[in-house]
């Protein structure tokens, strides 16, 4: 307990105490037929004190000092009563005791002295004390003095001794602060350097790959940039890990599409050079369309799981399934992900979510990583108020996590008209899999095609089968993995004449240059069968259809013009490279001064804005632009560009006035999401 907890239980201790007592004096005041009018007004004071302490009457350090005033004034009436003063120094001890914990020595001082007032009492007032008296009273005050007095000094003792620690733990908690803001500082700038070059190795490979170069330069161009997202991986996971051991993660909630999130982590983690097993993702359409948390830690918590699942799943396979269940107006959104991996042991579990140990940390590493995953994906759920669950054994791994979602769109995410035309066969061998679950992970995909989405699909066990249902007729659609299209090749490419046959495959398959057979690339993915089935509706002419895990990224309108500002020219080379495949006429500027200066001789329709420059900063040029004669860049949008990633620094550009937040690494896809939200606006005013 801390705070006013901790004080209102030492208020009711006392307050207790004082009830015991004046229970027993009631009593003793009957027995010994002292002033029975002394009964209700001891009573009285005690239920006195008791009101004031539930009507929370005056300040508390205030009332402490009347409780113990009334208190004291009772033990005056018990100690005028002769021999009793020999019993006060007990009742004063336990009191003592008590308010030792209060900090205040004049407390103590208060109570400790009380005791030679009823004694001079007891001498001048009453007479008890005088020549008569016995020995034995006298030795049990002499006593009682001394026992007070240690008491008391006790008691002072501890509390200077609770005083000086209770300063030296302020000034370590003053000390962790300012260690804590440290940390941040250095975090931030090491965002800020690590990330600028890793800008240049990233962009200018995916530019370089957009120009269409020969084959033998664009795979080591891959090559590349597929080790600078790596790095930018581990770069945003130390910063992450860092930030919630430091108690400076937040989570900033916005409005976001399920699918489209679930869609850039299979981009990001299952790259064109990806060659392992096999998985499938799996979204029930049930869950709502747009949804209102924060994407890109949601997105950090499929990366991290699905980058655990690909990296320990030698053979075998995985499966990613997101589904909602209702929470009143909200949702809990449902991420389970399943492989068939080594697993991990019992004892190792409590470690891997506290991210002190790597599930591989032997000398001779198979698998790579920081192992920092599980204990991101805990931090993070944490933080959203859900929950992880964990179960492993040396067949496999299942992780189920649970976030509440707020509803901004009730609509399913996926949905198909018509659903009741489509008739489709599935065949997937399970035999021709290492491990069967495989299989099992495609059925449960399909499953979802024909249970909630109305579609009838069939599910055969062999090729007999196959050829059985579809010479009944009927068939618009048959799916099968490329095992079973290796099975005969032949049958299928004449069926493909008749109905849409498509294989599911991995990147380095390949059908005939006449193949009428259709793909779909590994990983599997819910919304790209569906996508399928509604572009080879029932009736359509069939023919080669591909369903790669690209996104066409459309030109913009033309004529617009962008001002990239950043005092780093290879950023400045990264971002005019992407904004001109995107047909904008691009200007750019190397400080602030610079930018104002362009701005002034040009209308400019987007800005992208450096925060951290020389001489004049990105927030004090973007205000100086804002203010520029005229008011045109009042209601202009300015992104901040930044290399900083730190938790919060959205919202922090946001409440510092720029439109939007385009955090380095800048890709392609990035860029194009942010022209789209303000140039779209913009041209349809």
């Amino acid at each position: 307990m801390r705070g006013r907890d901790l004080e209102t239980s030492f208020h009711m201790i006392l307050l207790g105490m004082f009830s015991v007592m004046t229970v027993v004096f009631d009593i003793i005041i009957v027995l010994s037929q002292w002033e029975l009018p002394a009964i209700p007004i001891i009573t009285g004071a005690c239920a006195l004190c008791w009101v004031m302490h539930f009507t929370d009457t005056g300040k508390p350090a205030i009332r402490l000092y009347l409780y113990i005033i009334v208190i004291l004034g009772v033990l005056m009436f018990y100690a005028l009563h002769g021999i009793p003063i020999t019993d006060i120094p007990i009742l004063l001890c336990l009191l003592i005791v008590i308010l030792s914990r209060q900090n205040d020595v004049k407390l103590v001082l208060l109570t400790a002295l009380s005791y030679p007032i009823y004694i001079a009492v007891n001498v001048f007032i009453t007479g008890y004390l005088n020549a008569d008296t016995s020995t034995t009273v006298y030795s049990r005050i002499a006593l009682g003095i001394f026992c007070l007095s240690f008491a008391a000094g006790i008691a002072v003792y501890f509390i200077l001794i609770g005083r000086k620690n209770g300063n030296e733990k302020d000034e370590l908690r003053r000390e962790a602060e300012d260690a804590k803001n440290d940390t941040k500082q250095f975090l931030a700038n090491m965002s800020h350097e690590l990330r600028t070059p890793i800008n240049v190795i990233c962009g200018l490979s995916e530019l370089m790959l957009d120009a269409g170069l020969p084959e033998k330069y664009s795979d080591d161009l891959y090559a590349l940039y597929s080790a600078g997202k790596r790095i930018q991986r581990q770069i945003s996971d130390i910063l992450i890990f860092s930030e919630l051991q430091t108690d400076r993660f937040r989570i900033a909630e916005s409005e976001y599409e399920p699918e489209s999130v679930i869609y850039d982590t299979i981009r990001n983690v299952f790259t064109k050079s990806y060659i392992g097993a096999d998985f499938a993702v799996d979204l029930s359409p049930a869950v709502p369309r747009v949804l209102i948390g924060d994407a890109k830690r949601l997105r950090k918590i499929l990366e991290c799981l699905l980058d655990n699942a690909v990296k320990f799943t030698e053979s075998g396979g995985g499966y990613l399934y997101i589904s909602s269940r209702p929470l009143g107006d909200d949702i809990n959104l449902n991420i389970d992900v399943y492989d068939t991996g080594v697993g991990i042991e019992n004892k190792y579990r409590n470690r891997l979510f506290s991210g002190t140990f790597a599930a591989d940390d032997s000398t001779e590493r198979r698998r790579g990583g920081l192992g920092l995953g599980l204990a991101i994906v805990h931090g993070i759920v944490r933080s959203m108020h859900g929950f992880v669950k964990l179960e492993s054994s040396g067949k496999g791994t299942h992780v189920h996590v649970t976030v509440p979602q707020k509803v901004a769109d009730r609509t399913c995410c996926i949905g198909i008209s018509g659903a009741g035309k489509y008739h489709a066969v599935c065949w997937f061998d399970r035999s021709k899999y290492a491990r069967r679950e495989v299989g099992e992970y495609y059925y449960k995909t399909v499953d979802h095609v024909h249970e909630e989405l109305g579609v009838d699909v069939t599910v055969v066990t062999s090729l007999a089968q196959l050829r059985e249902r579809a010479e009944k007729g009927g068939v618009t659609h048959i799916f099968i993995a490329e095992a079973e299209y290796g099975s005969d090749p032949s049958y299928f490419e004449r069926i493909a004449k008749q109905c849409w046959v498509c294989v599911f495959s991995g990147g380095q398959f390949t059908l005939p240059a006449d193949s009428s057979v259709s793909i779909i690339r590994k990983p599997v993915y819910l919304p790209a069968v569906v996508g399928f089935l509604k572009r080879s509706g029932p009736g359509a002419q069939t023919a080669r259809m591909d369903v790669e895990t690209e996104e066409e990224l459309s030109r913009l309108p033309s004529g617009k013009k962008a001002l990239v500002v950043d005092d780093e020219p290879m950023n400045i080379m990264v971002a005019k490279g992407m904004l001109q495949r995107f047909g904008l006429r691009v200007f750019s500027a190397a400080s602030g001064p610079e930018a104002i200066g362009i701005c002034s001789s040009e209308n400019i329709d987007i800005i992208f804005m450096d925060h951290m420059m020389p001489d004049m900063n990105g927030t004090d040029a973007m205000r100086a632009i804002r203010n520029l004669s005229g008011g045109y860049y009042r209601h202009r949008p300015i992104v901040a560009l930044t290399a900083n990633a730190m938790s919060g620094a959205r919202d922090y550009f946001l409440s510092m006035g720029f439109d939007g937040f385009l955090s380095k690494p800048v890709s392609m896809k990035n860029m194009h999401r942010v022209l789209e939200q303000f140039l779209r606006e913009d041209t349809d005013e």
